[in-house]
């Protein structure tokens, strides 16, 4: 997104200073009673997805790019494995025939598709696995029988590869899908007709059962509005036809999914997903066993459009408030949950920016510059604050608590989503925790405010003082503190932010924290720690605030795992590694050496904000340049090492020391 209109950037502007400046508002009370429990919280949410570029023949030189490599890179490294699936259109367009094994079945080569997998295997990522593509252009139609016989050999050869690559273990965990909005008829090349999707069907399902009958398979992956039919012959077809292969009256279906936007209001989300739902268990009873996917949940319509909230607070804090209503509505009582048997939300937002047409206003996670006047050229990726929150959701605990505000939040503006974590006794690293996540949100509007609030926890189960006194952790998230499009914008744009524009974005793109017991800071007050807590915040309008508190593990953090480099450029590095599960960690150091191995001689590399996110990128200081050319050794490598560091400021030990070249 570039600002054409000077006015509309400048009144951009001034909503983000206005910010830091206003006066509150109002002032609420939320009050957290932690023995209340109000259900159980699965996270749900912890998906995204993407379609590459038409013509999808190409999606090999998009999807094996650098680019794609370093945007999976950092939507894998966000705590807590906040986000573990990435569901991607036209798979199988990376697939190649080559040749006939005999006059019904073919040889395919899985290369370019084992790499892509491979590097969302590094990353702690599973795809969401759409069957779907066209694999050489080979097939022409599921109405030809022969095909369809083909087409389960196809996907039975894929499963089958993949379980030995991966494991049984790892591939069940997959969610095979079907062919994504068959509704709208886009198929490429293929003929697909009702029927011949039925067909479809059936064969990617007996050829996942053919491999092994844990292995998922849901669908129709439609909008399944009133004339889509395509969705509802598909639900037919499972509850009451007969299968292709077996003559069977009704077909194995583990998890029905649709799409469900917002049209830039959450509350249109949950209307339509709530009708959907209703609608499918009063019309296929025999269905009503079967988990529900609302796997694309997005604000809006149309990744590609610009929109300037997409770049700011206002995203995060909406997917937020949307995940909460959801949660409030589907799930927070034994009956909906069992009726509504509600299991995933994804947002479709793992796409990459049309660089240099759009930066931040695409429906994105992160923003990609092309530095292509650089020799090499080289790809910078920024962390949009939309990937930062996914941080703050994968603290929320798995039992919700009632979390209740006086006066009753403003026009469904404020939320709030209170946990509760009971520790394995068994488990040295786990930890006692209470979460609030608390959000301001009046979707994409570009209202601002900001707001007073008194927050009050009480009824928690008593913990254990021996350990230690828990610790008070407060994140934010706000346009005046964790938005890089802020510099981006005030630097004129630029198409090749320069390096001191580069880190002042990557210097905010973590949610903001702060340590509040013993804290100064005027804003923040703990008055007792024991059976009660009471502390007070401001909540920006729009913005995220969470509150942790934590009693420490039994002992300091385990060793930080997985440890991997990428060079950026001539000076900077990616730095990725693996969450090491701890529920009251303070930061990540991430430390390098230029002079080589030993302890000695480490420095910290990511000095500031403490670091959740398991993803950073090191640009080398001159200094360092200068002293990396100083040493005698031609091709000199830099060494690195992470640590981990809880509350109580205890360290792990550093993980393994990994080296690179620049």
């Amino acid at each position: 997104m570039r600002f054409q209109d000077a006015g509309q950037l400048a009144l951009l502007l001034v909503c983000y200073s206005l910010v830091c400046d206003a006066a509150p508002d109002n002032i609420y009370s939320l009050t957290v009673d932690g023995l209340h429990v109000v259900a159980p919280l699965r996270r749900f949410w912890r998906s995204t997805g993407f379609c590459p570029p038409l013509p999808h023949e190409n999606f090999t030189s998009y999807a094996l790019s650098d680019d794609e490599m370093q945007n999976i890179a950092l939507i894998g490294s966000t705590a807590r494995n906040g986000i573990e699936q990435v569901r991607i259109h036209w798979l199988l367009d990376l697939v190649k025939v080559t040749g006939e094994a005999s006059p019904t079945t073919l040889n395919y080569d899985f290369t370019d598709l084992d790499t892509l997998l491979d590097w969302l295997h590094r990353s702690q990522l599973r795809p969401g696995f759409e069957i779907m593509g066209n694999p050489s252009g080979y097939y022409t139609s599921f109405d030809n029988k022969t095909q369809v016989f083909m087409w389960r050999d196809l996907v039975q050869k894929l499963a089958a590869h993949y379980v030995t690559r991966y494991g049984l273990d790892e591939v069940k965990q997959w969610n095979f899908e079907t062919w994504n909005e068959p509704s709208n008829g886009d198929f490429d090349t293929l003929h697909v007709s009702i029927q011949g999707f039925l067909n479809y069907y059936d064969a990617c399902s007996e050829a996942l059962n053919d491999v092994d009958p844990s292995l998922r398979l849901g669908g129709p992956g439609d909008g399944c509005r009133s004339t889509q039919a395509y969705c509802w012959a598909f639900l037919q077809h499972c509850a009451n036809g007969t299968n292709f292969f077996t003559g069977e009256t009704g077909v194995r279906v583990d998890y029905i999914s649709f799409h469900h936007k917002g049209k830039t209001s959450s509350q249109v989300i949950l209307d339509d997903s709530n009708a959907t739902i209703y609608y499918i268990r009063k019309t296929y009873p025999q269905l009503a066993h079967v988990e529900i996917y609302n796997d694309e949940a997005d604000p809006l319509v149309g990744w590609s459009k610009l929109e300037d909230w997409r770049g700011d607070t206002r995203y995060p804090a909406m997917v937020v408030k949307i995940i909460a209503e959801h949660q409030n509505t589907f799930l927070s009582s034994p009956q909906m949950a069992n009726f509504t048997r509600y299991a995933l939300l994804s947002n479709d937002n793992g796409f990459m920016n049309w660089d240099p047409i759009s930066h931040f206003g695409e429906r994105t996670l992160t923003t990609r510059f092309r530095m292509n006047e650089t020799t090499p050229r080289s790809v910078e990726m920024i962390k949009k604050p939309v990937l930062s929150v996914m941080n703050l959701l994968a603290m929320l605990g798995e039992t919700q608590v009632l979390a209740s505000w006086k006066p009753d939040s403003k026009e469904g503006t404020l939320g709030a989503l209170a946990t509760v974590h009971t520790p394995n006794a068994s488990d040295p690293n786990d930890s006692w925790e209470i979460v609030v996540l608390a959000y301001s949100s009046d979707d994409t509007s570009d209202n601002i405010g900001t707001d007073v609030v008194n927050l009050e926890i009480v009824n928690f189960e008593p913990f254990n003082m021996s350990a230690g006194a828990p610790t008070v952790q407060f994140y934010e998230m706000s346009n005046d503190k964790t938005n890089p499009m802020f510099y981006w914008l005030t630097a004129d744009q630029p198409n090749y932010p320069s390096r001191d524009v580069l880190l002042q974005m990557r210097n905010v793109q973590e949610p903001k924290s702060m340590k509040l017991l013993g804290s100064t800071a005027a804003d923040f007050k703990v008055s007792n720690v024991g059976k009660r807590i009471d502390l007070t915040f401001q909540l920006s309008l729009p913005g995220i605030a969470l509150v942790h508190v934590c009693q420490p593990a039994s002992q300091p953090p385990p060793q930080v795992m997985g440890l991997w480099l990428h060079k950026v450029t001539s000076s900077e590095v990616l730095v990725v590694w693996r969450d090491v599960g701890v529920r009251c960690l303070a930061t990540y150091e991430v430390q390098f050496s230029i002079n080589g191995k030993g302890a000695s001689s480490y420095s910290r590399a990511n000095i500031g904000n403490p670091q959740i996110s398991t993803s950073f990128t090191h640009a080398l200081s001159p200094q360092d340049l200068d002293e990396l050319r100083s040493v005698s050794v031609d091709d000199a490598p830099i060494f690195y090492q992470i640590v981990a560091v809880d509350y109580s400021g205890r360290k792990g030990q550093p993980s393994d020391q990994v080296s690179i070249t620049l």
